[in-house]
């Protein structure tokens, strides 16, 4: 595949996992190199749709597979700059955008996980309904599915312990400067940086 604003996450240390964004495989490069500035650059736009196929590499034998969603099953709409995690079986995205039959952007403010045993999506009511064109902080700690809309608020869901729903935590902040002193840089905290 030739993806653009896709997704990829490691999975079971022999797979990676890459979903959505824009498919160019459809342009023909091959015996074209673009030269800038020569007259035989490639000068048409390339041709580009968003994708909604989950790709998978294989590591250990370097064979690909496609799944696409069947036109019955519940599956999220194409995007790109989007966010993938991985956890146990399963891949969460949320969040990007997608394009309407008039070629504008929408912002796509929903979540699917997709279990890569049965190749199934699932849609999870998540934390945040709105957040614009920001693109959220997350990650997976422990069975947790970790999101940060704004560094004040942090919201967490036990993807183990069904039922639990999401949780909000309020955070802290503070500041930090670094400063460059020879070996390298040197965090300095604020109990230190009036020395």
């Amino acid at each position: 595949p030739m993806l653009w604003g896709h997704s990829s996450v490691c999975f079971r240390d022999s797979y990676i996992l890459f979903f959505g964004g824009f498919d160019v495989s459809q342009n023909d490069f091959a015996g074209s190199p673009f030269v800038a500035g020569a007259s035989n650059s490639v000068e048409a736009a390339p041709v580009a749709t968003l994708s909604d196929t989950v790709f998978i590499l294989n590591i250990e034998n370097w064979h690909w597979s496609r799944c696409t969603p069947g036109e019955k099953q519940p599956a999220p709409v194409p995007r790109a700059m989007h966010v993938a995690v991985a956890h146990r079986v399963e891949m969460i995205v949320f969040g990007g955008f997608t394009v309407d039959s008039s070629a504008r952007c929408i912002n796509v403010n929903d979540c699917w996980v997709w279990n890569v045993e049965n190749g199934q999506w699932k849609r999870l009511e998540f934390c945040i309904p709105q957040w614009g064109t920001k693109k959220l902080l997350s990650c997976i700690y422990y069975d947790q599915f970790v999101v940060a809309h704004q560094l004040s608020n942090v919201f967490y869901l036990d993807l183990v312990q069904k039922g639990t729903g999401w949780q909000r935590c309020a955070c802290k902040t503070s500041e930090r400067m670094v400063h460059g002193r020879g070996e390298g840089p040197r965090v300095v905290t604020d109990a230190s940086a009036g020395t």
